[in-house]
């Protein structure tokens, strides 16, 4: 009789595992950068162990609060969270009854600190992707998209074991419209600068940039190639709805200035061309709000002049509401768990009322 050990590791290639969001196979490794992403697969036998690889970060000790989170679920269940604080690691997912269990391997926390690796799967049965669903959701952000904070205090610092997309609105709304997603959301990025002080544009902090790349990340693969080296091939993923959330690093930028509001609007329509080209037969959502919504009449603006101009009515805005006290606030200010869930509601009943699907 073999023993565990024995069993060889399966591969994470597209004829095993369903890919979730923008995955990269390299060096037989499947990477995961931005938030969101990962893999569904189902596993018959009586055991099923993966093994994870970490890049640079997993081996500093003085980087231990911006290491990759990686949460898996098998057949709905939490079983595994943890930080990548080694640079290999193998977990044990379930162990007993031999039976088909479903499994979903999410990255909790942002492309921004770090990266991961999914090196194999060992099991005593038959590893194959779970299927596909009939609905499929990009979501577009920043930090409120990744979940930033939303397991923290508002006093608290930032780090990758507060944040958790899977209590975001995007990955709430997903379950509930019963869809696939994926998400491209950086922390403090927008459209035309990020976060800013006194303000001095930041365009290097722009989603636009990175819309077209596998990720944006301090973390490099194993063999020192950065995600932002990647470019992201958008057949890949194709999306019938394309919600977009960011304006809200872009007004600290603009603040209540005329021109610099106008030039966010301009951007806004130039953006929302790339989002257009790459994804000619999706419906776009444009929003704002929980952390501000100053800009959102600007938004209207653009979405009506991109509506006219290239006489387009697959688009339409949506505006989110604002935080309040009593449900609470995450790191520095961001929205929190109950605010989350109330935002996936709003964004649900919206797509419904929208008669699109």
């Amino acid at each position: 009789m073999k023993r565990l050990n024995d069993y060889g590791e399966t591969r994470p290639t597209e004829s095993r595992v369903k890919k979730c969001g923008r995955t990269f196979y390299h060096n037989d490794i499947l990477w995961l950068s931005l938030s969101g992403t990962g893999m569904e697969f189902e596993a018959d036998g009586s055991f099923c162990d993966m093994t994870f690889v970490g890049d640079a970060s997993s081996a500093r000790v003085w980087v231990d609060d911006l290491q990759s989170r990686i949460g898996i679920h098998v057949d709905g269940q939490l079983v595994e969270d943890f930080l990548m604080d080694e640079e290999v690691k193998t977990v044990r997912l379930f162990h007993g009854e031999d039976k088909k269990r479903r499994v979903r391997v999410v990255k909790l926390s942002e492309s921004a600190y770090s990266t991961i690796g999914v090196r194999g799967i060992k099991t005593d049965g038959n590893v194959s992707p779970a299927p596909e669903k009939g609905l499929k959701i990009e979501f577009i952000g920043d930090s409120i998209t990744c979940g930033y904070g939303v397991e923290g205090a508002n006093n608290d610092l930032a780090k990758t074991s507060n944040e958790n997309f899977a209590k975001s609105y995007a990955y709430l709304a997903a379950e509930k419209l019963d869809a696939d997603y994926s998400a491209v959301a950086y922390s403090g990025y927008g459209v035309i600068s990020g976060h800013t002080t006194y303000g001095h544009r930041q365009p290097l902090r722009s989603v636009p940039r990175y819309y077209s790349k596998f990720g944006n990340s301090g973390g490099t693969f194993s063999d020192g190639m950065s995600p932002s080296d990647v470019a992201w091939d958008h057949r890949e993923f194709v999306p019938d709805i394309v919600v977009i959330n960011l304006g809200t690093n872009d007004y600290f930028y603009t603040g209540d200035d005329t021109v610099k509001t106008r030039e966010f609007m301009e951007g806004y329509i130039d953006f929302l061309k790339m989002v257009r080209n790459k994804n000619q037969n999706a419906y776009m959502l444009c929003t704002l709000g929980m952390v501000g919504d100053e800009l959102f009449g600007r938004i209207e603006e653009a979405v009506a002049f991109f509506s006219r101009e290239f006489e387009d009515d697959r688009i339409s805005c949506m505006k989110f509401d604002d935080r309040l006290p009593e449900d609470g606030y995450g790191v520095m200010m961001h929205p929190s768990a109950i605010t989350h869930e109330k935002a996936a509601e709003k964004l649900v009943s919206h797509v419904l009322a929208l008669n699109i699907l």
